[in-house]
């Protein structure tokens, strides 16, 4: 992983370095195309550097190691992908829920709770504030019925 890390920063560099070149240099005159051309080799030299050092023997543990390394950016893109749904999740359930009790004339603030298992159904939500008794009876059904959030998992805080 290493190795990955230390490639993609060479590469970094070097396309830097290769831009700050062609920036300065007139694009019209022999200079400035002999400065593309040779930032075009460093930049081909430094991306196929990696692989023309490789022998045969290193092939497959080279091939292991992007597997490897690929399946742990995979897994890691899913773990993000899946937090960032669950914020959205929570989010939107929130703003519902704060929608409902303003339109019953309830003063609350809540916390959704989502699963630790990366489901995307909340498994309960907390309400903060006093309500009327009707409006509480309201909102549980409306979290019940809309969320799919049984009245025994909304807890209720004065």
């Amino acid at each position: 992983m290493e190795d990955i890390h230390q490639y993609l920063i060479s590469v970094t560099a070097a396309a830097i370095v290769c831009a700050v070149a062609k920036s300065v240099s007139e694009e019209k005159t022999v200079a400035g195309s002999m400065v593309r051309l040779i930032a075009g080799i460093v930049m081909t030299v430094t991306v196929l550097s990696p692989v023309v050092s490789l022998s045969l023997e290193e092939l497959p543990e080279f091939s292991a190691a992007l597997n490897t390394g690929a399946d742990t950016a995979v897994a890691e893109g899913k773990k993000m992908a899946e937090m960032e749904i669950n914020t959205i999740i929570t989010e939107q359930v929130r703003a519902y829920i704060l929608d409902k009790a303003t339109d019953l004339g309830a003063d609350v603030d809540v916390e959704v709770l989502m699963p630790v298992d990366g489901s995307n159904q909340p498994e309960g939500v907390v309400l903060y504030g006093n309500v009327s008794p009707y409006a509480k009876s309201q909102l549980q059904r409306f979290i019940a019925e809309e969320f799919l959030i049984p009245k025994e998992d909304q807890q209720w805080i004065r």
